[in-house]
Order: structure tokens, then C-alpha cells, then sequence
């Protein structure tokens, strides 16, 4: 009886270590159950978690500095100050190498030296071959380089050592005496201060058995034909005009410059007679500059002939009454002409340009009869009004001048300087 309840049987045995089995191992055959051995005391256990610090690091007061830092704002005991470096080492390097390594490759020390002083040890160690050891090290050696030589030179740098005043006489090289001056030629002939340097042989004798040689004949050089450089632009003498009609004159032999009385028959009667009326539609338009127009004046008393200015530096001279067309072209200025003026009959004209120059045109035959310029922009021209002062004109300039040039001898006779700015146009007063 005492047998009955040891006993159980295979079902309550399976029931109960199924109920323990989270993993249903018992579920695979026991063939492909991996087999599992007990521990015996020869085995060794391997923790594959590191060791951590005992302490709670959260309550740990030290202070983790880098090697890089120079300062701590914080009083930290010597004990803590001398511990090793934390971090990971190179395990085939030695422990001590870099403890105070500042920098990638070792360990840099700063020199506080004068620009002077680093100069003298470098050119000290560059010519005499040593120069003073800066590193703070006790037992290293006070010199670098050649001992020797400092020693020769009583470790003395290159800005201390000084030649002896004999060694320097020596050294300097010392001329022949200048010689007699009642000797010409010779032995101890005057040569005064051409004299040469003691130890100079002459470079006018030749070695024993050299021969002269003949110079080979020059051969004769290329005769180059100068050329004539181009006029520059604009000079005087390079102006010119294009006449556009078929003939300068008509059948009656007169030139544009005569009125056309007969198509414009009014130009006779006396100013005033004439009625008038305020312009209201355009009756003809003239074309042929390139640029904007900077000025028109009308043909004194007539009017049947218009000169224009324009930027493109050209000066045209145009019919009023008859076709309307450009008779004539000036050209003689580079920049853009500022201002043209008739004189009294008409004959002469007066124009300006911003390359500084003033000139004097004949209106019939387009020939440019002088050319005036100081130097400055001329922003006006204008004829003095009298007729026996047709040879006076007046310029307005950039520089806050006015100018009064006489034709006569092309020379500037008197300066009106009291304008605070550049003079725009200028107006004659007649006294009554």
C-alpha cells in the first residue's frame, strides 16, 4: 500500500510538464530534441556584460576634462587632478607616450619671443650652424647643431659677432696709386681715379700666344622705311564737307546761298508787313540724323536755310522753302555737338562739341577756317553783334568762364569769371 501513492502514471506526468512547457518543446520528437548537459565543476562561465561603475554616477562630484583644456573654473583636489587619462588606449603603443599630448602628432609647447630675437637664432642657426635650445626641458641640451662652432664663437649669435677693425682692413680692397702726373705712359704713368684694384689684371691683355682674331664683317643692316603715323581724328585740317545737291550753282549762277525770292516772293516786304499766325499743323519734317538733335539755328534775316547740331557729331545745313532737302554736311568733330551760331550775314558759322573744340566754318564752301580751344567743354558760342566786331565771339565754358577770343590773332583777349557755375547760353544788351 505504501506504493500506491508514489505512483502515477505517464498521462499526469506529461499533463504536468505541459503545463510548465511555455515553449511547447516537448511537443518535438525526441530525436530532434537538443540534448542538454549538466554543469560540471571543470566548466568555465564567460559574462558577456561589461563591468560598470559600483558608484551611481548621477551622485559622482569629479570633473572629466579634455587634455585640449586650459582652464578649470572649479577647485579640484590633487588627488583627482593626478588620475590617468580616461578613454581608450592603443594596446600596441606605449602608456606614457602622449600623456600631455596637446596636438595630433605629440606634444606642442608655446615661446613667448620678440620678432628680433626669433630672427637672430634663425639666421644664427642658417649660417653658423647651431642656435639655443627653447625647450623647457632641464636636461636638455642648451645648444642645437654644431657645438664646436658656438664654442669657436663664443655662443655668440649672428647680430652679437663683429669683425676686428685689423680683419676689416684687410679685407677691404685697396686701389694702385693714382701716379705721377709728369709720367704718360708706363710704369707708374698717371691714371688718376681710374686707377684699378690690387690683385686685378687688366681685361684688355691677352693670354701668351693667342692670336687676334679678325671680326667678321657686320652685315648691313635693313634700312626700314619710317612711315608717316595717321592724323588723329578730328585735327585740324582733317575736317571736311559733302555738298548732297547736283550743282553748287543754278542756271543764274547763284548759290544756295541766295534767298529764293521767287518762290518765296514775302522775303522781300518789309518785317511786319506780313501777316501771321500761330503754327497749328506740321508741314514738313526733315530726316538725316542718326542721333538726337542737339540744336537748329535759321539763316539770319531770311530764314530760307536751317543748320542743325546733332549728337552723331555731324553738322547738316538744310532748304527751308524750296524741297526741303540736305544740301550740305559738315564733319569735323568726335563727340556730340552742343551749339552752332550764324554770324550777321549768315557767311560764317560758330560751332561746339564736347570734344572740346570750337570752330569756324565757311557755310558756303563747307571749308573750316580755324579752330579754337582752351582745354575745357564749350557749352555756347555766340557772334558779338556788331558788324564792325564780327571778328570777337564769346564762349560759354564748363569751368564757370566766359571766354572772349578774337579771330583776328585766334587768342583769348579777356575771361569773365564771376558765374559759381558752367555758363548755358549767353545774350548781348545793345546800349540805346
Amino acid at each position: 500500500m505504501s506504493l500506491i501513492p508514489g505512483y502515477s502514471s505517464d498521462e499526469d506526468v506529461d499533463a504536468i510538464s505541459h503545463t510548465n512547457d511555455a515553449f511547447n518543446l516537448f511537443a518535438i520528437p525526441a530525436a530532434k530534441r537538443p540534448r542538454i548537459e549538466a554543469a560540471t565543476p571543470s566548466t568555465t562561465a564567460f559574462e558577456a556584460a561589461p563591468d560598470v561603475l559600483a558608484e551611481d554616477p548621477l551622485k559622482q562630484t569629479s570633473l572629466i576634462t579634455r587634455p585640449t583644456d586650459t582652464q578649470m573654473h572649479v577647485n579640484i583636489p590633487y588627488s583627482e587632478m593626478t588620475l590617468p587619462l580616461q578613454g581608450p588606449e592603443n594596446p600596441f603603443g606605449k602608456r606614457d607616450r602622449f600623456l600631455n599630448q596637446n596636438a595630433l602628432a605629440g606634444h606642442v609647447e608655446e615661446q613667448a619671443m620678440t620678432e628680433h630675437a626669433f630672427r637672430a637664432q634663425h639666421l644664427t642657426h642658417s649660417i653658423l650652424g647651431y642656435s639655443a635650445n627653447p625647450s623647457i626641458d632641464p636636461n636638455a641640451p642648451a645648444f642645437l647643431g654644431s657645438v664646436d662652432a658656438a664654442q669657436a664663437n663664443g655662443f655668440a649669435t649672428v647680430d652679437m659677432i663683429r669683425a676686428p677693425k685689423g680683419k676689416n682692413k684687410e679685407l677691404k680692397r685697396k686701389r694702385n696709386a693714382k701716379g705721377d702726373l709728369e709720367i704718360v705712359d708706363g710704369e707708374g704713368a698717371y691714371v688718376g681715379p681710374w686707377a684699378s684694384w690690387q690683385g686685378e689684371e687688366p681685361s684688355n691683355m691677352l693670354p701668351e700666344g693667342a692670336g687676334v682674331e679678325e671680326e667678321p664683317e657686320e652685315e648691313e643692316e635693313e634700312q626700314f622705311v619710317t612711315k608717316k603715323a595717321k592724323p588723329k581724328r578730328g585735327a585740324f585740317g582733317q575736317e571736311t564737307s559733302i555738298f548732297h545737291g547736283k550743282s553748287m550753282t543754278d542756271y543764274q549762277g547763284r548759290t544756295y546761298m541766295s534767298p529764293p525770292y521767287g518762290e518765296v516772293p514775302h522775303l522781300q516786304s518789309e518785317p511786319g508787313s506780313q501777316e501771321s499766325f500761330i503754327p497749328k499743323v506740321c508741314v514738313h519734317t526733315w530726316t538725316g540724323h542718326t542721333q538726337g538733335v542737339s540744336v537748329i539755328r535759321l539763316f539770319p534775316q531770311t530764314g530760307h536755310l536751317l543748320l542743325s547740331g546733332s549728337m552723331d557729331t555731324k553738322i547738316k545745313l538744310w532748304d527751308v522753302y524750296t524741297h526741303g532737302n540736305c544740301l550740305r554736311t559738315f564733319h569735323g568733330h568726335v563727340k556730340a555737338v552742343k551749339d552752332v551760331t550764324f554770324s550777321n550775314d549768315g557767311r560764317k558759322f560758330l560751332s561746339c562739341a564736347y570734344d572740346r573744340q570750337m570752330k569756324l566754318w565757311d557755310t558756303e564752301t563747307g571749308q573750316c577756317l580755324q579752330r579754337f580751344s582752351n582745354g575745357k567743354i564749350p557749352y555756347v558760342v555766340r557772334f558779338h553783334p556788331d558788324e564792325d566786331k564780327q571778328h570777337i565771339f564769346l564762349a560759354g565754358m564748363s569751368d564757370k568762364k566766359i571766354i572772349q577770343y578774337d579771330m583776328n590773332s585766334g587768342e583769348i583777349t579777356q575771361e569773365y569769371d564771376q558765374h559759381l557755375g558752367p555758363v548755358n547760353t549767353i545774350t548781348f544788351c545793345r546800349r540805346e
